[in-house]
């Protein structure tokens, strides 16, 4: 029988994770002490309260304002999502055993408590009654009161009896399902293992990727060397393997995991499943299909815009895709290759060509590229588009390694508007890989809150007096992500729920982090971040220019591949059709490289069957059509007058950064550019147009 943790009789005062003033305290946090009994104490709290404010909202009589149903509800939400944020951040970059025990616990309870005020029938008919008469809301209030509006609504809670049970069952069903996807495919992927002995096959690697596959790796170039389908290892392995019958097996070993050749780990009847159990949810909700569901909480609205937006890119992709790849093949042929490319043989291949064809070497790109340089180089940037200074504060609150460090943001008015943590290098024995924003604290007036957020990367830590060096693909990382904290950071959305990036559509989720991809390719922001570690020098002119070729290096084929898994990702939520008769037909539809028996790609598809994407893969390419829309704007009046780009940046602060959930994004795209989005400028970015 499970016991419920009993509530604990931790305060702020006695547990610091508790604490809602100032920054968390991190030095003082025990885990072992602090995190479970905080949390659950939070989350009990919590409910506790909103069951007040349900009594509270049943009397006739309380006159159903904002301030009487929405606000309540803001402040008694504020210190659990602090505690939760402040823990969930040690989860990604202090992990251990006891963190781990702590989150399996305490997690299921901070979801429970957290989607009770979109479960609650009381709020729910109260926020009704508020937006029967919207006259009295503003545009922000408005927005909020719609959220609480559809995620009841999605939730169910105007379903009863039977029906009410079916969506439970079925919401029960779909995590029991999504578990077993994502478990089998990690242990499918994990189960292969192939050893090489020769040095020849090893012999293009780079020393990286051969330390990373040694068996012992303090004598790397030693072997054996173990291949596995880890994506650290797969993915360059792939680029740098000359042996295209280890390609071969690899990549096959790859594109089965978890398909029916493993009938203990097989994903194709979980596939079937979950679609059915989409299906249903979304049948008892009134819609056709999970798809048409999906489209409620996005910013495309309906599939037809979707399919649309695809088919305008298709057009250009596939014949484009078809060149490129008549191009390789000759370019492979032209080096002794004398077989007809195959998928495993594209990114081998691929590699060489862009070194031959644009010169350009990623380590020495790296020389030019030290952190300090590029972060201050950033800051500037942001400073002249947007207004802003940001100032280092390290010292003004406390952290979790030394390594980290502490910026506050300031207006143009020298007013303090928000603040972060930056956690730049990696520390592979206690934080997850990759490369992410999180908020730490929502801005939000009633809780007199600014808003606080969490950007973590992974980079090489410096050696010795030497500065880290980034990749070009780390930079990018690096603005893509300062684009999420921008947005985090500069909202003037009073409300936590629609604040920064809370309540942004799904499909719009990505427009600021790609839209600060943008700046990497402008000649003036390089000369901002880029600085050889030696000689002080810029990245020269010929370079960047090579580096926007890269760009463009096979982009018929890469969007060809986004816009296949786009599409069967909408389809297999639409229709009845067969997982992989589906991945067949649309694989024919898109993509010229064959599509072989065995090939189960979709098995291990974990985006839209066990992530946050389900028929909404497609978000991706409506994020970047939107973001190259904006980004166009600042070309159309001339990127080296950069007083005329501050003004089309104040423009992007004061609708994108500013407005955040606060206003559709089909609005706040049509405030800033003045039309509605168009995919020209995507097309013209990755020369297809």
């Amino acid at each position: 029988m499970l016991r419920l943790p009993e509530v604990p009789e931790d305060t702020p005062q006695t547990n610091p994770i508790m604490r809602t003033e100032g920054y968390p305290k991190y030095k003082a946090i025990n885990i072992e002490k602090h995190a479970a009994n905080g949390i659950v104490k939070r989350a009990f709290e919590f409910e506790s309260a909103l069951q007040q404010v349900e009594k509270t909202l049943k009397d006739p009589n309380l006159p159903k304002t904002f301030s009487n149903i929405i606000e309540p509800i803001e402040k008694l939400s504020a210190p659990l999502s602090y505690s939760w944020n402040t823990f969930k951040n040690l989860n990604y970059v202090k992990n251990s055993e006891d963190v781990k025990n702590t989150m399996k616990m305490v997690y299921p309870l901070v979801l429970r408590a957290r989607s009770k005020k979109f479960q609650s029938l009381p709020i729910f008919q109260a926020v009704k009654e508020l937006a029967a008469d919207e006259s009295n809301l503003s545009e922000a209030q408005h927005r909020v009161v719609q959220k609480y509006l559809l995620e009841a609504r999605l939730n169910g809670v105007e379903l009863t009896g039977y029906n009410q049970r079916h969506m439970n069952n079925a919401a029960q069903k779909i995590a029991q399902e999504k578990e077993k996807f994502k478990n089998n495919v990690m242990l499918s992927t994990s189960k292969f293992k192939q050893i090489l002995y020769d040095k020849e096959h090893i012999s293009e690697m780079p020393v990286s990727l051969q330390n990373r596959m040694a068996v012992d790796s303090t004598k790397p170039e030693r072997g054996p060397w173990v291949i596995t389908l880890q994506q650290h290892v797969y993915l360059p392995f792939m680029e740098y393997c000359s042996n295209s019958e280890l390609r071969e097996n690899v990549w096959f070993a790859y594109n089965t995991r978890a398909s029916l050749k493993d009938e203990h780990l097989s994903n194709s009847a979980i596939i079937e499943e979950i679609r059915f159990q989409r299906k249903d949810q979304a049948m008892l909700l009134g819609f056709k299909s999970f798809a048409e569901m999906s489209m409620e909480t996005k910013m495309a609205g309906s599939i037809d815009n979707v399919l649309s937006m695809i088919a305008s890119l298709k057009v250009k992709s596939i014949p484009a895709a078809q060149k490129e790849l008549s191009a390789l093949q000759e370019f492979a042929i032209a080096r002794g290759f004398d077989r007809t490319l195959e998928s495993w043989d594209v990114a081998y291949w691929r590699r060489k060509q862009k070194n031959a064809t644009y010169k350009v070497d990623d380590e020495e790109l790296r020389q030019y590229f030290p952190l300090p340089k590029v972060l201050n180089g950033l800051f500037q940037l942001c400073n002249e588009l947007f207004g802003i200074k940001v100032k280092p504060a390290d010292g003004v609150a406390e952290v979790w390694d030394k390594d980290v460090q502490f910026y506050e943001v300031y207006d143009e008015n020298s007013k303090h508007i928000a603040s972060f943590y930056l956690d730049p290098y990696c520390r592979p024995s206690e934080k997850m890989s990759g490369s992410w924003v999180e908020s730490a604290r929502n801005r939000s007036d009633a809780c007199d809150s600014l808003p606080l957020a969490y950007l973590v990367c992974n980079l090489a830590p410096p050696v010795l007096n030497n500065p880290a060096l980034m990749s070009f693909e780390e930079v990018r990382i690096l603005f893509h992500e300062f684009g999420h904290a921008l947005q985090h950071m500069l909202t003037t959305m009073p409300y936590s729920d629609v604040a920064g990036l809370s309540n942004v559509e799904w499909d719009a989720i990505e427009i600021c982090s790609t839209f600060m991809e943008n700046w990497i390719y402008d000649r003036q922001t390089m000369n901002y971040i880029s600085s050889h570690v030696d000689s002080g020098a810029c990245l020269p002119d010929d370079t960047l220019e090579n580096l926007r070729k890269v760009r463009r290096h096979l982009a018929g084929y890469d969007m060809s591949k986004q816009l296949y898994l786009s599409d069967v990702d909408l389809q297999l939520y639409s229709s009845k059709e067969f997982w992989l008769d589906m991945q067949r037909r649309k694989w024919a539809e898109y993509l010229t490289l064959p599509i072989y028996k065995k090939d189960a790609h979709l098995c291990a598809f974990t985006h839209i069957f066990s992530d946050e994407y389900p028929a909404a893969y497609y978000s991706y390419k409506w994020s970047e059509m939107l973001s190259s829309d904006i980004f166009s704007a600042f070309q159309e009046v001339d990127l080296t007058d950069r007083i005329a780009v501050a003004a089309v940046g104040k423009r992007f602060r004061d609708t994108f950064l500013s407005l955040g959930g606060g206003c559709h994004p089909g609005e706040v795209f049509r405030r800033f550019r003045g039309r509605d989005p168009s995919p020209d400028a995507l097309l013209k970015t990755y020369a297809l147009h």
